[in-house]
């Protein structure tokens, strides 16, 4: 489902982002959203924090990546059923709170592939879904 995010950047890094900045941008997450911010993986690299905001009367779920060392944050929102507008604007908002520049983001059309992949054939038959390819006759043997 995390197909909708963008790429933000810190605009005050210096060198990696340290533990009580991390703590910053999630106590300024959960101000923002009114929810509770959850840290779910934290490591020397990245730190990933979780919420919800409520937008257009629905309920949206979504993971902050943090990239210490990059100074970069990806903002994954984590459900489709926001308009493209509503999506953007949560974007700047989260992007805003943890002080942040967007410098990139993704669309549905650049996943579509991804939603229209049609299913594999049955066992045996050849799969066109990559072009045509010639099947063995017979199996080879193993080695």
């Amino acid at each position: 489902m995390p197909c909708i995010f963008c790429i933000a950047v810190f605009m005050v890094v210096a060198g990696t982002i340290a533990a009580s900045a991390i703590d910053q941008m999630q106590s300024a997450l959960q101000a923002k959203s009114g929810e509770p911010v959850t840290k779910t993986v934290d490591s020397d690299s990245v730190a990933k924090l979780e919420t919800s905001f409520r937008v257009e009367g629905k309920v949206a779920p979504v993971a902050v990546t943090i990239y210490k060392t990059s100074g970069r944050a990806r903002i994954q929102v984590l459900t489709h059923d926001l308009s493209p507008q509503g999506v953007r604007g949560l974007q700047d908002e989260i992007a805003l709170a943890l002080g942040a520049r967007i410098v990139d983001r993704s669309d549905l059309s650049g996943n579509s592939l991804v939603r229209e992949t049609p299913p594999a054939p049955p066992i045996g038959e050849p799969d066109d879904r990559l072009g045509a390819q010639a099947w063995p006759s017979e199996p080879r043997p193993r080695q």
